[in-house]
């Protein structure tokens, strides 16, 4: 078994980034911040969050913006 192809590999990418942003959309936080490794880093508006734990904290507390995401 060789695993997924290449093509496969990107298809799960695009999958999550857009699952990720319909969670986001929906402020669903726990299901967005959940598609993160638990150490991921996430740099958004000059800002790095280090962790699922202080990613959840933006999105839960700190991210004021409304609309929807197209992808």
């Amino acid at each position: 078994a060789l695993g997924p192809s290449p093509q496969e590999l990107l298809l799960q990418r695009i999958t999550k980034v857009q699952q990720f942003y319909r969670d986001v959309d929906a402020n669903n936080v726990d299901a967005a911040v959940a598609l993160f490794e638990q150490q991921a880093s996430y740099r958004r508006d000059g800002h790095l969050f280090v962790g699922r734990d202080q990613i959840h904290r933006f999105y839960q507390c700190d991210r004021n913006l409304t609309g929807e995401h197209e992808v």
